[in-house]
């Protein structure tokens, strides 16, 4: 038992003097476990020798909290060399311990983390990186400690850019901004980085600076890519508006009977309406997207960014594809356009016009199910059946409520593949049925969420159905849902 130890241990573990009295093992046994083997190994020796002594150990308080001790023991001598005994310091330390670890866990942190972060003196002295700096750079940390970041400058800005920013930290705010900066390999990339004043706490004044550095030269090459989407879109829809534009020019020219001038005057109606119906959904998908990444681009993660140039592409590439079928419709009804046979997968096609209605399936909740196997194959025309199918999709989208369900399935028969588009929406009455795919009668309904439509999708439906060797048809109640199918020729 070492009386000044316990009764230090007394004042700051919870227990009273008089039970390291009682128990005088009590200061062995509340030494921490991991800790008790240089206890006894530093209190083994103290009366073996006549060495300083200092011993850091820690100690479990009767509430079960921990202390940290430092104990040190200075030996005293007698003028005939002798030994007199011991002078004991001891100490609460506990605090500063803490302080030390999370000063350590805050270094650790800052190592971890994948920008590049400097530490400089007021001269711009580099004294500390972490790793994320020499991945960035190239440079090794014995290659740029007591150097100004200055070996960085790639030449690319003026003496007075630097002059500002000196200015500028060196008033104690901090400065943000790009510059192009040069790696160890000679590569230029563009670092975004803030340098921000610390004071010293004494003097209150500027006694480093750190600097956070991202590399973000992948970024700037997708703004510019997205920005040349954006051109390209707003380009195609000028090139929209002028094939509309050579349309009405081609219908003025036509010269036909009475009878023949008022059918063709209906389809010609119906044909601009489409435009609007078939071409409208995937323009807002288009300028959705581009408008969230111009306002948010710096919330979404690299990954996503891509995602959503990806679907912009996409998009883009599809409204041009479905222009292209606008106008085989137009050319279709002057006897004009050649249809092109030949042997596809159906299930390749039915992936693209579920590409191309998911995203306004999804606006309204709606489950949208494909269940067409590979090798379904036929023998048609592709830009026509996608034409069908992408119309009977879209329109059980408009007249299916919310939450509600859209399933597409081929049935193989012995000549012929039956394709079927269903849906669990508002469902058709016989009377209208009737009038479906007939172009005097063109029936139009808004839909579910007040979708407007032209009544000459089906039409169109069924003339690209005919003109590829098949049928369509529809099944149909009033309040339960429809069926449209249509027949496909077996590719043999």
């Amino acid at each position: 038992m070492f009386p000044s130890l316990a009764a230090f241990v007394s004042l700051i573990s919870g227990y009273k003097p008089k039970d390291f009295i009682d128990d005088n093992r009590l200061l062995e046994k509340i030494v921490h476990q991991d800790d008790k083997e240089i206890y006894k190994t530093h209190f083994t020796s103290f009366f073996s020798n006549t060495n300083k002594g200092h011993l850091k150990f820690r100690i479990v308080t009767k509430s079960n909290a921990i202390r940290w001790i430092s104990h040190k023991c200075v030996p005293l001598f007698h003028p005939n060399g002798n030994l007199k005994g011991r002078r004991v310091t001891n100490t609460d330390i506990t605090e500063e311990i803490e302080a030390l670890q999370w000063l350590k866990l805050k270094s650790k942190a800052l190592e971890s983390i994948s920008s590049g972060i400097i530490i400089t003196d007021v001269n711009g002295t580099i004294l500390w990186v972490n790793p994320g700096f020499t991945k960035l750079t190239g440079y090794t940390i014995l290659e740029i400690i007591g150097k100004n970041p200055g070996f960085l400058k790639s030449g690319r800005h003026t003496k007075e850019f630097y002059t500002n920013l000196w200015e500028t930290i060196l008033q104690g705010k901090t400065w943000r901004g790009e510059i192009t900066n040069k790696k160890k390999n000679g590569e230029v990339y563009l670092d975004n980085m803030t340098i921000t004043p610390v004071f010293d706490e004494t003097s209150h004044k500027i006694s480093h600076f750190i600097a956070v550095k991202e590399d973000i030269s992948e970024r700037k090459k997708n703004e510019e890519e997205l920005n040349r989407l954006i051109e390209e879109i707003y380009e195609e829809q000028d090139r929209i508006e002028e094939n509309a534009s050579e349309l009405v020019q081609l219908n003025a020219k036509l010269e036909i009977s009475e009878e023949k001038l008022q059918e063709l005057n209906s389809r010609k109606d119906r044909f601009f309406s489409i435009l609007a119906h078939d071409l409208k959904n995937p323009f807002t998908a288009l300028i959705g997207y581009s408008e969230m990444l111009l306002l948010d681009y710096d919330e979404f993660s690299e990954e996503e960014k891509k995602e959503f140039i990806g679907v912009i592409f996409k998009t883009s590439k599809n409204v041009y594809e479905l222009l292209e079928n606008l106008l085989d419709w137009s050319r279709m009804q002057t006897g004009k356009l050649e249809m092109s046979p030949k042997i596809i997968d159906f299930h390749s096609v039915a992936k693209d016009v579920y590409n191309l209605t998911y995203g306004n399936a999804t606006k309204k909740q709606i489950e949208l199910e494909f269940s067409i196997p590979e090798k379904t194959l036929v023998f048609a025309d592709k830009n026509a059946v996608s034409t069908v199918l992408r119309n009977l999709v879209t329109n059980a989208i408009k007249f299916t409520s919310k939450e509600g369900k859209i399933s597409v399935k081929s049935e193989e028969e012995e000549n012929y593949f039956k394709i079927t588009v269903e849906d669990n929406g508002l469902g058709i009455s016989e009377e209208v049925i009737g009038k479906l795919f007939r172009i005097d009668s063109a029936h139009t309904t808004s839909g579910t969420a007040n979708e407007k439509g032209t009544g000459l999708g089906l039409i169109l439906c069924k003339e690209l159905v005919e003109k590829s060797g098949g049928t369509i048809w529809v099944e149909s109640e009033e309040g339960k849902g429809s069926k449209f199918i249509f027949t496909l020729a077996k590719a043999e």
